[in-house]
């Protein structure tokens, strides 16, 4: 199990230094410089990051108080401003659930903040949790913007 462990852990990070940062996502963004970013934001209306990941969360910050809900949790709004943020970075790759946005929506909005990108959109289908439901109405949203 430990020689699996070290190979995947050195297929991942390639043995290269891997650095963690609990931060506020927008502020982090802004500071941070780099060729691609992959964005996966809590999605709106649907189970609440900080509930799903407070242990995660208290273990890496010693904070046993609880968090108070993402604005990322409660609405779509905040994705303008992580775009805004991000508009240094050539290469975007977001992932994100359909729940409150439809694939067009979140295309046309990032398509705002990079409107001379070359924009590719996908939407997969799939059922959340099929053990329980069989709620095939979900999507997950896959966009790659990069510079044409």
């Amino acid at each position: 199990v430990e020689r699996r462990i070290k190979a995947i852990n050195h297929s991942v990070f390639g043995g290269s230094p891997v650095q963690l940062f609990q931060q506020d996502a927008i502020e982090f963004v802004q500071q941070t410089s780099g060729d691609i970013l992959y964005l996966d934001p809590p999605y709106a209306q649907t189970v609440r990051y900080e509930a799903a990941f407070k242990t995660i969360d208290r273990l890496l910050s010693g904070n046993r108080q609880a968090d108070p809900p993402s604005g990322f949790s409660k609405s779509t709004e905040l994705l303008d401003a992580l775009f805004e943020a991000a508009k240094l970075i050539p290469v975007w790759i977001l992932s994100y659930g359909d729940k409150t946005i439809s694939l067009e929506e979140l295309k046309a909005r990032i398509q705002a903040h990079r409107p001379n990108a070359r924009i590719t959109a996908h939407a997969r289908q799939y059922t959340h949790m099929p053990h329980v439901s069989d709620n095939r109405a979900h999507q997950e949203l896959l966009i790659i913007a990069s510079p044409r």
